[in-house]
């Protein structure tokens, strides 16, 4: 997944940042990562969906496909902004920052 081409990152009210799918079986969906931890050596994660076009009988915690796809945006986002050597002490502080490219959420 990359930002911009398959997701953008589209700012909030509240200091954070929506995620709108652009591409594949989940275009127009927006949603948000919540908590975001480390354990057992598995990254775990919640992302929340504030809207979508998938219907009624959609549920995304049963969706095995939605996992992937959530999980390929959060590898992306975290692979920029971990990986970007200016940007190595923001930390994890999910604050929405200038640009959303520098951003964790």
């Amino acid at each position: 997944m990359q930002e911009n081409k398959d997701y953008e990152l589209t700012p909030t009210e509240n200091d954070h940042w929506d995620i709108r799918i652009l591409t594949g079986d989940y275009i127009e969906t927006v949603f948000s990562f919540g908590a975001i931890k480390v354990e057992d050596e598995s990254l775990r994660y919640n992302a929340a969906v504030a809207s979508h076009q998938l219907g009624d009988d959609w549920d995304p915690d049963a969706d095995l496909d939605w996992h992937k796809t959530t999980g390929a945006i959060l590898y992306d986002v975290l692979e920029r902004t971990l990986g970007d050597d200016e940007n190595t002490d923001n930390g994890l502080t999910g604050k929405r920052q200038e640009h959303p490219s520098q951003t964790v959420l």
